[in-house]
């Protein structure tokens, strides 16, 4: 979920009535308009298309903080050609406004947390590393001795298998 007052990108669908399809290679096309708590205005980010190839009539437009400082919100627009219909959609922000008291709090508490990490050393890499290696050796060694096992028991069952009352 977005958060109140960051900017976030937000996307437009055209539709091409007369065709049946979505419309690509039109955002130049495209008049964005977002509404927030109610409030009409127009988006300063660009419309720019997504991928006509991969996600065809999707188009995108960036808020900015400003833009997006709205508990409730939408994005749609109009398009030049009145056989095209755009379609917006719609969010709702989590608010997220930290006092002065919080956001000292939330520095130390992040202060300490990389202060506190204790990475390994390259010696502890190297030790684990090799006790990895060790146990991979082991289990070729018992590999080894099943195939030979499994070699040795070959020749008497394809015995058997050709001559099976014997």
């Amino acid at each position: 979920m977005p958060f109140k007052n960051v900017g976030l990108t937000v996307y437009l669908k055209a539709w091409d009535n007369d065709n049946a399809c979505y419309k690509t290679g039109y955002h130049a096309s495209i008049t964005p308009r977002g509404c927030g708590d109610g409030t009409m205005f127009t988006p300063a980010g660009a419309v720019s298309e997504v991928s006509a190839a991969f996600y065809p009539g999707l188009y995108k437009i960036t808020y900015s903080d400003a833009e997006n400082n709205y508990d409730v919100n939408a994005i749609g627009g109009s398009a030049a050609d009145s056989t095209i219909t755009i379609h917006g959609m719609e969010w709702m922000n989590i608010p997220i406004d930290f006092n002065t008291t919080q956001k000292a709090s939330i520095n130390t508490e992040a202060d300490t947390a990389i202060s506190d990490y204790d990475p390994p050393t390259r010696a502890e890499l190297t030790a684990d590393k090799n006790s990895i290696i060790t146990e991979v050796n082991a289990n070729e060694a018992k590999i080894d001795i099943i195939d030979t096992n499994i070699d040795a028991l070959t020749p008497d069952m394809e015995f058997h298998s050709h001559f099976p009352n014997r």
